[in-house]
């Protein structure tokens, strides 16, 4: 190791290689802030050595294959052995990760970031399992099982190019099907990832495919992707960095549709393949698409994604696709016909209602947190059907208000259908936002933007109430639902003379008042205080506020016992609490909960206070 650091330090053949500069970016920043700012720098200095060799050793071979080999064969066998040198480079670095469990080594992108691993793989390259030899195979493997899928006689035209320039290679009104799989907003900034390669390739392919590799990097100006970083220092108080993104990818899209809706025939056909959660995505897309002359005709849910995949593990992410099929809209001859949102908003929410309770009662396998996305095409449909759409003051609705009103419509249904616990819109706001989002997510973690939406499908504005009421954070950019072990305050403490009092602003809730502004805020001291003082003391707090007689609170734990996973703490209590004499005061009817299996508190004198 050490003989390789002086090399690379010493070599003068060596400075350049790989020597591009890493530029700051939505995913380069997370290495860059490890000090990595040339792209060489995500190699330690042996790995970068190998890589450099085997380049040397393509080098040596590419005059005898250009002897041997006329122009298009010569070229194809050099790209296959690049691409072996790639795949060799994606399991051979810094940000490849190292598998404990399985003694071996994985890839870079086991998701799709750029993020430095806790334990990183350093191969011997040069030896016959997972070195080079054994990566090239596999790379011609799948060349040779590629080709036997082409026809004898191939009629298929492929081109590689901007879909904004479709025009070059085909004629207008000369295409009757266009499908397309557009990037997903900012899930994957691909070119910044894409550099990892693109600067080894280029070393390999620069003189085979010099167009592909006439940069320095991979082009990131002309990216159909919503990077907000690109902003940085044009943002102002009126557009922030996302804004500026939002609009950047709306732009581009719009510019593609167009594209496509001029080389369709006149009753072409386009379908889109979209697999997204947040809102402001499906926002900005559906937006171009429609801006673009396209109207949707038909929509259809499909499951597109493994649950276990890795970026999906832990997350209530979308495992299903909508497809838009589209159409060109026909010209109406009123240039000033528009639709008021108030006359189009009801069958807006019909339309998503009646997809969400098709869907459930159709038996297919669809998440709960996906019915709301197989909701979006009905819904977008319908607003394409009356677009453009205008409020009273003659302001454009975009497609992210008839979305929200989807989002109502389809939690209304996901209540109905799974929730037995009768009264959960008497609530309020608070404690019905907190009870559907473990219904729904069946996680205390999942996309801010979900759980934005449906708040106001709740009827609250969760920023508003996030530093009051402390029942929700942040957690890697997602929400993560507190329990009353993060917000009330302890009781033990507030009754001792001899302690300090707990942070009411860490701790909002305060178990010894009498009334609380939310009833999660009830149930969450109720649970604190039998937790920490005993069911005994637990019998007297509910007592002295007369919960007995208090609805809402009965109605908030029986959905509580609905939703909540059984082997979390907080059920366990919950559990406790409506058994014994505690649940004999309270009186709660669990007729419509399947309680079997479960142990019940059985004595008071089993707790001691």
């Amino acid at each position: 190791m050490k003989k390789a650091f002086d090399r690379v330090e010493s070599d003068f053949d060596m400075l350049d290689f790989l020597a591009e500069p890493i530029p700051s970016g939505f995913n380069t920043t997370q290495i860059k802030r490890y000090g990595m700012d040339e792209w060489k720098d995500i190699f330690t200095p042996r790995q970068l050595i190998t890589h450099y060799e085997y380049l040397q050793a393509f080098k040596k071979y590419v005059s005898e294959i250009r002897d041997r080999y006329d122009d298009k064969k010569g070229d194809a066998i050099l790209t296959i052995l690049a691409l072996s040198s790639s795949r060799v480079i994606e399991f051979n670095c810094r940000l490849a990760r190292w598998r404990m469990r399985r003694g071996t080594g994985s890839r870079v992108f086991t998701d799709n970031n750029l993020a430095l691993k806790f334990t990183a793989v350093d191969n011997n390259i040069s030896a016959p399992r997972r070195g080079y030899i054994d990566r090239s195979d596999q790379v011609i493997e799948a060349y040779e099982d590629l080709v036997t899928h082409l026809p004898s006689n191939p009629t298929v035209e492929t081109s590689s190019l901007d879909a904004a320039d479709l025009n070059q290679r085909w004629e207008q009104g000369s295409v009757d099907v266009a499908v397309v799989d557009p990037p997903y907003y900012s899930s994957i900034q691909y070119s910044e990832l894409s550099d990892v390669f693109y600067v080894v390739l280029k070393r390999y392919l620069g003189e085979v495919h010099s167009s592909l590799f006439s940069s320095q990097l991979s082009n990131k100006e002309d990216e159909a992707v919503a990077n907000p970083t690109r902003f940085e220092g044009v943002a102002s108080d009126d557009k922030s960095m996302k804004r500026l993104a939002d609009e950047k990818y709306e732009e581009k899209m719009e510019e593609i549709f167009s594209e496509i809706h001029t080389l369709l025939a006149k009753n072409g056909v386009i379908t889109v393949m979209f697999t997204h959660r947040d809102m402001d995505a499906w926002d900005t897309l559906s937006t171009a698409f429609i801006n673009a002359g396209f109207t949707i005709t038909a929509t259809h849910p499909v499951k597109t994604e493994r649950k276990d995949r890795v970026g999906l593990q832990g997350k209530a992410s979308a495992d299903s696709s909508i497809l838009l099929i589209g159409r060109k809209r026909k010209k109406t001859s009123n240039k000033d016909s528009r639709t008021l949102w108030e006359d189009v908003r009801q069958s807006i929410h019909q339309a998503a209602r009646d997809e969400a309770e098709e869907i459930l009662d159709s038996g297919y396998n669809i998440s709960k947190t996906d019915t709301a996305i197989a909701a979006y095409g009905p819904t977008l449909q319908r607003y394409a059907e009356e677009y453009p759409v205008v409020n009273k003051k003659g302001k454009t609705v975009r497609p992210r208000e008839a979305l929200s009103e989807a989002r109502k419509a389809v939690t209304s249904v996901l209540a109905d259908q799974f929730l037995d616990t009768e009264g959960i819109e008497e609530l309020d706001a608070l404690t019905r936002w907190y009870i559907l989002a473990w219904l729904i997510y069946e996680l205390d973690t999942f996309p801010y933007d979900e759980g934005r939406q449906l708040g106001v499908a709740a009827g609250i504005d969760i920023d508003e109430i996030k530093s009051s009421t402390k029942i929700w954070g942040k957690s890697k950019g997602d929400i993560q639902l507190k329990t009353h072990s993060d917000r009330v305050q302890d009781i033990v403490m507030l009754k001792s003379p001899s302690a300090d009092n707990p942070s009411s602003r860490k701790y909002p809730v305060n178990p010894t008042e009498t009334r609380f502004t939310y009833t999660i805020d009830t149930v969450h001291a109720a649970l604190h205080v039998y937790e920490r003082d005993g069911a005994r003391a637990a019998w007297d707090w509910l007592s002295e506020r007369g919960l007995k007689s208090d609805g809402s609170f009965k109605i908030a734990v029986t959905a509580l016992l609905e939703v909540l996973p059984s082997d979390s703490d907080m059920y366990d209590t919950l559990v406790n609490l409506i058994s014994g004499e505690t649940g004999e005061y309270l009186d709660v009817n669990l007729d419509h909960i399947d309680m079997s299996g479960i142990e019940h508190q059985s004595e008071l004198s089993d707790h001691t206070q």
